[in-house]
C-alpha cells in the first residue's frame, strides 16, 4: 500500500491540492477520494502502465478519471459506502477529472491542484 503525501508550499504553507479537492462538488469529491483510496494507494507507480496514469516527464504524472463512480466501484469490487449515500442519485454520472502526482519511494505525493473538464474542451482550474 502506498502512502499519500500532499505537497505543501514552502512559501505559503498552503496545500493547493487540498484547496482544490475541497472545492469539488460532493459527487466529484467522492469520485476522487475513491480513486485515491481504492486505485492510487494500492497500485501506485504500477498505474503508469494503465489508462489511469499518464507520464508527463520529470517525475510528474497525471491521474486521469473519465468514468462514473459506479464504473469505478464496479472495477474495484466495492459498494458505495454508507457515508456516501447522498451521491447515490448520481452514481452513473461520468466525470472528467485530472490531478497530478509524483512518486517517491513508496509514497505518492499529490503535487498540484487538479482540473475538472466541463462541457467540450473548456477546462476549469479551480483556484
Amino acid at each position: 500500500m502506498w502512502t499519500i503525501e500532499h505537497w505543501v508550499s514552502d512559501v505559503t504553507g498552503k496545500c493547493p491540492f487540498q484547496k482544490w479537492f475541497e472545492s469539488l462538488d460532493d459527487y466529484e469529491f467522492v469520485v476522487v477520494d475513491t480513486v485515491i483510496e481504492k486505485i492510487l494507494k494500492p497500485h501506485g507507480l504500477d498505474l503508469c502502465e494503465t489508462e489511469w496514469c499518464t507520464p508527463l516527464g520529470d517525475s510528474l504524472f497525471e491521474i486521469r478519471i473519465g468514468k462514473s463512480l459506479q464504473a469505478i466501484l464496479t472495477r474495484v469490487g466495492e459498494e458505495l459506502p454508507p457515508e456516501c449515500e447522498g451521491v447515490r442519485p448520481h452514481l452513473d454520472r461520468k466525470v472528467l477529472i485530472r490531478f497530478f502526482v509524483t512518486f517517491h519511494g513508496r509514497q505518492n505525493r499529490v503535487a498540484v491542484p487538479g482540473v475538472r473538464q466541463e462541457k467540450g474542451p473548456q477546462q476549469e482550474a479551480p483556484g
